[in-house]
């Protein structure tokens, strides 16, 4: 049970960094400056990623977690 937490936590980390990436990659304006709320995600509720210019923060949420060694 604790192997397939860390295993969908781990995979829906690398997947909104992936599309945070590509998503301003994207040529012409890339994403416009905001705040976007983080979805489905049962152990940081209050997570959200705000976009200013060319800077992106992920707030609320502990990405830390997600890259340590176990």
């Amino acid at each position: 049970m604790k192997k397939k937490s860390v295993f969908v936590i781990g995979s829906f980390a690398v997947i909104s960094l992936l599309i945070v990436y590509f998503l301003t990659r994207i040529g012409g304006e890339g994403l416009p400056i905001g705040r976007y709320n983080i979805v489905d995600n049962d152990r940081f509720p209050e997570a959200y990623i705000q976009v200013m210019d060319t800077t992106v923060q992920f707030f609320n949420i502990d990405l830390n977690e997600y890259y340590q060694e176990k």
